[in-house]
């Protein structure tokens, strides 16, 4: 179970939304030629995951927090700071300097602006990471979808959403959060992605 919350981990599913949509759906990515769309895969992973992990682990280093899976609400609040910040820039980027147009920059607009609604909320509740992020791609694959009005993402959907379930189910066996923290997650990710991307694109 263990392994199934750090596979799927928040941080890493931007990385695989990019992926899933290299294979799936490239045309996501105009205007960026075919050829660059690995390096900007890899660019995504370098500040959207590498980077923060690197953070948070020096936070752990010095004595910030006291575990990188940030299992206590309250020592989630820097970590989580520094978290909107690397997404703000990997989205400042990817805008402003490689001109990426709709759907894509709404969706890291979107994902950029859930994160720091996160944090808002962990200010006061410990709602679950793990299931608003794994549910949120659920959300914007879900959007794409019925903007497309095509088939091209039902397979990404339908593991997604086997994945979401692995996550939830991994998130209580682990005792890491409460049910009632598990659907709020869930949901917030859900409709806040779908409707951001179905509304915006």
């Amino acid at each position: 179970m263990k392994a199934i919350s750090l596979v799927l981990h928040p941080l890493l599913l931007a990385t695989y939304l990019m992926v899933i949509f290299y294979f799936y759906l490239p045309e996501v990515f105009n205007p960026v030629a075919a050829e660059s769309i690995p390096t900007l895969i890899l660019a995504t992973f370098v500040t959207t995951f590498l980077i923060p992990v690197l953070s948070i682990s020096i936070m752990k280093m010095t004595s910030r927090v006291s575990s990188l899976e940030l299992t206590r609400r309250e020592e989630r609040i820097l970590p989580f700071i520094s978290i909107v910040m690397f997404y703000c820039a990997a989205t400042y980027m990817f805008i402003s300097k490689l001109m990426i147009t709709p759907p894509l920059s709404v969706m890291m607009i979107i994902s950029t602006s859930l994160i720091f609604l996160l944090l808002l909320i962990t200010l006061r509740f410990k709602i679950s990471i793990h299931a608003a992020a794994i549910w949120g791609i659920c959300g914007l694959i879900t959007a794409l979808s019925i903007r497309l009005s095509g088939l091209e993402l039902i397979v990404p959907l339908i593991v997604t959403v086997i994945c979401a379930g692995l996550v939830a189910s991994s998130r209580l066996y682990l005792n890491f959060h409460s049910p009632k923290e598990i659907w709020a997650g869930s949901f917030l990710g859900f409709f806040y992605c779908f409707t951001g991307l179905y509304v915006f694109s």
